[in-house]
């Protein structure tokens, strides 16, 4: 409530003991007033909210581990990629490092036989073709010596030698034959240990990925806002370990939905509270929730309450998220005539005022526009200046002398 000047002050006295003069001091209702003058009036919405990150984000352990080492403390400012947390993973080191030096003296051995395979493949090809192309020369000259045999005209020690030398190549080709058949095994292993390289390849990635996940960084540029966890807690996958946020916050607030019809996006609000000093900030409202929901208040009674979002113009130093603040919405703003609302009354249902005039309360009519908590913006009735009375007491009619309130 704006306080009376003290040339008002002044002024009222003069009348007050210009009353007391004529009619006595007795017999005047004492009163309190206020001047009506041009002023800002403001229809404010009020609440407590509280502070959150613009952006909020969980970070959980992706396997069960045991916590070798915390990086970080709560209030932190970390870079994208800035060690959080590691986890214990000397198993999966262990395992990796195994698995390595099984699968380098495999790789040796592949590129070993891969070096001579090639050349071996060729010389049991070629083999096989001399082997055949003997066994073909031995069968034809074993087909002429039959020949002649049989007409007399070869001996048959001759006959017989020629029999031998075709048992004898088929079974150089026998041999040939299944040389080359080796080194086709030798190729098909060789193809299949060459599968189990890149198996074993997959293997060891998964397990430095594993290692990977055991250290925790943060993704961003962010806060840390709370830590979870300490050295040497064993945790499940899932368990959370710390609470980030963006150094940037809005403040979030839940209003009555009768109240939440006049808020718009985009109106002035003014955030105060131990969490943000001692100033005023300024925010502005970002986000009006579409559904109302049912919550219970302090005093048990069920209301209907919208959630909104207003986004500080200017960062508080400090300022940490979960800590509650108070916030006024400016749903309306208007600049005029004003009088004290507690000046105001109904009568007949319209509203009035008593206007102190010639040492006397007067009634007056008035239309009374923008309402704030409290000012009214007086449209008709009253001139800059005029001094009214605050709260009339009950006994106060129209035309009854009064005198300031001591």
């Amino acid at each position: 409530m704006r306080k009376k000047s003290i040339a008002i002050i002044i002024a009222v006295g003069i009348i007050a003991a210009g009353s007391v003069m004529a009619y006595g001091h007795l017999s005047a209702v004492e009163v309190d007033v206020d001047v009506v003058g041009e002023e800002r009036v403001q229809e404010i919405i009020s609440g407590t909210g509280h502070l959150v990150g613009d952006e909020e984000r969980e970070v959980v352990a992706r396997h069960s581990m045991a916590v070798d080492e915390i990086a970080v403390d709560a209030g932190d400012a970390v870079e994208a990629g800035a060690l959080l947390a590691r986890g214990d993973s000397e198993e999966y080191e262990l395992e990796k490092h195994n698995l390595i030096v099984e699968r380098d003296a495999l790789r040796d051995e592949i590129e070993s036989r891969e070096d001579t395979l090639p050349s071996k493949s060729d010389s049991a090809q070629s083999r096989l073709i001399a082997a055949r192309e003997s066994l073909r020369e031995a069968e034809e000259n074993a087909a002429v010596m039959s020949d002649l045999f049989e007409a007399g005209a070869t001996a048959e020690k001759d006959y017989r030698s020629a029999q031998l030398q075709v048992s004898a190549v088929q079974a150089d080709v026998s041999e040939a034959e299944a040389a080359l058949a080796e080194v086709r095994r030798q190729s098909r292993q060789l193809e299949a240990e060459a599968r189990r390289l890149g198996s074993m390849d997959e293997q060891i990635a998964s397990l430095r990925q594993r290692i990977a996940q055991h250290e925790l960084t943060a993704d961003r540029g962010m806060v840390v806002g709370e830590k979870l966890v300490s050295e040497g807690d064993v945790v499940s996958a899932g368990t959370p370990l710390f609470l980030l946020h963006t150094e940037t916050m809005l403040v979030k607030i839940d209003v009555l939905a009768e109240d939440a019809r006049q808020t718009e996006v985009g109106q002035l609000a003014m955030v105060s509270g131990d969490a943000v000093g001692d100033e005023e900030w300024e925010a502005s409202v970002e986000k009006i929730h579409p559904r109302a929901t049912e919550r219970v208040s302090e005093l048990g009674v069920r209301q209907r309450r919208v959630p909104l979002e207003l986004r500080l113009v200017e960062m508080p130093d400090g300022a940490q998220p979960g800590y509650p603040v108070d916030v006024d919405i400016i749903v309306q703003e208007e600049e005029g005539l004003a009088v004290d609302r507690d000046a105001v009354f109904q009568l007949d249902g319209e509203d009035h005022v008593f206007l102190l005039r010639d040492d006397a309360a007067h009634l007056r009519e008035v239309t009374v526009g923008l309402e704030g908590d409290e000012l009214a913006i007086v449209l008709e009735g009253l001139s800059d200046g005029d001094l009214v009375v605050v709260n009339p007491p009950g006994e106060l009619d129209d035309g009854i002398r009064v005198r300031l309130e001591e």
